[in-house]
């Protein structure tokens, strides 16, 4: 017990900051806000690109506190210093965002080889583009392969033209995957499930069957023909496209191997890594015989997966269904055949660690100590994805605080439907039903839990029914834990809108969130404007 302790004193020692770390969160890294790191060169704090355009902010691991533009619009030049705007938060308003800051840049052009800098100037942080050089835009890819080798992502890699033909090289290859055309309908994939595609043979993909009564009608993931523990090293698949948009995929090269003989290497994946990329998954790396992992900002839920796949994949323990506390080791709980744990999370879903240092014990049983960390309570937007936006936890799903009313948030939306979740950052904290097979109804309150039973998204009885002019308010306990939600609905569900008077909705103009209701136009505080 002496060295364990001894060993977690150590670790600590090792990873404390010794000054602010700042990241870049942008266009160019996906908007994550705790990956991209500004390091010392040379005395100067520098990030660099491959390739670099967009817009972007500075941060310190999490949102708040941010730094962006001095005004809407505002872009940053080649060689010329940028004296950033920090965000002023207050009691009042806890979140208080600054603009995006832009890249000056000719249509069609981004820069190459950009660097850049960051220093303090006072109580100033002075962004400048030290170096890039400026070249044509890459046509975006049309196709993109998505699956276990590549992530799960609809854009996950994309399709190129190679002297004609489409084509895509993926380093190591393996498991199920789709093909789609940059969103996840419509996609192609298997005939029938379980179907294979072997090397040298063309095979005709499915198409989804999107209708109205169905309009998300997935098709089964097409897998690769391989025997158990090989995969393809450096494969090279490509797609041919024939008559009426019938599509066809060809594994053209590949070398064989047996991925048994490779250690295994164990990452943490989860909201703090990029939005669940598992690219960006952060490795455990053996310190002082200890396999040890440096998480910027640990918040959210996550889980530990092996080889950056989701084939092995720990989180939530079975039994116990606890969260993660500082400390104290945590038998996590192992995929079962088709079944898959849930998502772990910190023991308090409102706080997070700032430079997490965890530890993993690989056996039998796979435990997970959290090390040491700085902890905080994390500041976040409420935001209400569902298929009615595509999944997207973005400013068009986004609460807004009711004023004079604690803990009240409230959403407004045009037409409203479906699935949905209620999230505390973006994907970090999710809320849903209480038990599975849970429905919403329009006009009565539904308490949402945490973690969320099932896949944790709350259904509507028909899935078909549309309501307009939306209401949707949640009132949050934070001690609890619990989220009390009303939807309420000037219209009833209804299958065609076309006619429908829409008397409420909320858009983006200018950066700026902006809520139209009954003919006139108000901000997000409720002031007409």
């Amino acid at each position: 017990m002496k060295k364990f302790f001894s060993l977690v004193a150590a670790l600590a020692f090792a990873f404390a900051a010794n000054a602010t770390d700042y990241y870049f969160a942008g266009a160019a890294n996906g908007w994550s806000n705790n990956t991209t790191k500004f390091e010392q060169v040379e005395g100067v704090l520098t990030v660099a690109f491959d390739n670099f355009s967009g817009e972007f902010k500075i941060t310190t691991g999490s949102w708040h506190p941010q730094w962006g533009a001095q005004q809407q619009g505002d872009k940053i030049k080649l060689g010329e210093p940028y004296v950033l705007a920090k965000c002023n938060d207050t009691e009042e308003q806890p979140e208080a965002d600054v603009p995006n800051l832009g890249v000056e840049l000719a249509e069609g052009k981004h820069y190459e080889n950009a660097k850049l800098t960051l220093t303090e100037e006072g109580d100033n942080l002075v962004v400048t583009l030290v170096a890039g050089t400026l070249v044509d835009n890459a046509p975006d890819p049309e196709w993109y392969l998505t699956g276990e080798s590549v992530g799960w992502n609809e854009k996950a890699k994309g399709f190129e033209l190679v002297e004609g033909v489409l084509t895509v090289e993926v380093e190591d290859f393996y498991g199920e995957f789709k093909v789609t055309k940059g969103s996840w309908h419509p996609q192609w994939g298997a005939q029938q499930a379980g179907d294979k595609i072997k090397l040298g043979e063309p095979y005709v993909l499915a198409k989804c069957n999107d209708t109205e009564e169905q309009p998300e009608a997935d098709v089964p993931n097409l897998g690769v023909e391989l025997e158990e523990n090989y995969r393809y090293k450096n494969a090279k698949l490509t797609l041919t496209i024939g008559e009426s948009e019938e599509v066809t995929i060809t594994l053209v090269a590949g070398t064989l191997y047996d991925h048994s003989e490779v250690p295994a290497t164990y990452q943490l994946v989860g909201a703090c890594t990029n939005n669940w990329s598992t690219t960006d998954a952060i490795q455990f790396e053996p310190v002082e015989g200890v396999l040890t992992a440096v998480v910027p900002d640990l918040n959210g839920t996550f889980k530990i997966i092996q080889d950056r796949g989701w084939a092995n994949q720990w989180a939530t323990n079975w039994e116990t269904g606890a969260g993660l506390e500082l400390g104290e080791p945590y038998t996590l709980g192992a995929k079962d055949g088709n079944n898959e744990p849930k998502n772990l999370s910190l023991a308090n879903p409102f706080g997070g660690y700032k430079n997490a240092v965890l530890t993993l014990e690989v056996g039998e049983t796979m435990v997970l100590t959290l090390v040491s960390g700085e902890f905080y309570k994390t500041e976040a937007d409420w935001f209400i994805p569902g298929t009615w936006n595509g999944w997207k936890c973005d400013e068009t799903a986004k609460f807004t605080a009711v004023e004079g009313k604690e803990n009240t948030y409230e959403f407004l939306v045009a037409e409203f439907g479906g699935d949905f979740k209620v999230v505390y950052g973006n994907w970090a904290v999710e809320f849903g039903q209480n038990a599975e097979g849970d429905v919403w109804e329009v006009g009565k309150s539904y308490l949402m839990t945490y973690p969320a039973a099932g896949n944790g998204n709350l259904h509507n009885a028909d899935d078909a029914a549309r309501f307009v002019d939306v209401t949707i308010t949640i009132e949050v306990d934070y001690e609890k834990a619990e989220v009390n939600l009303l939807i309420t609905s000037e219209g009833t569900g209804v299958e065609n809108l076309v006619n429908s008077e829409l008397k409420a909705y909320k858009t983006i103009e200018n950066g700026q969130i902006v809520i139209y209701k009954n003919n006139k136009k108000y901000n997000v505080l409720g002031a007409e404007l």
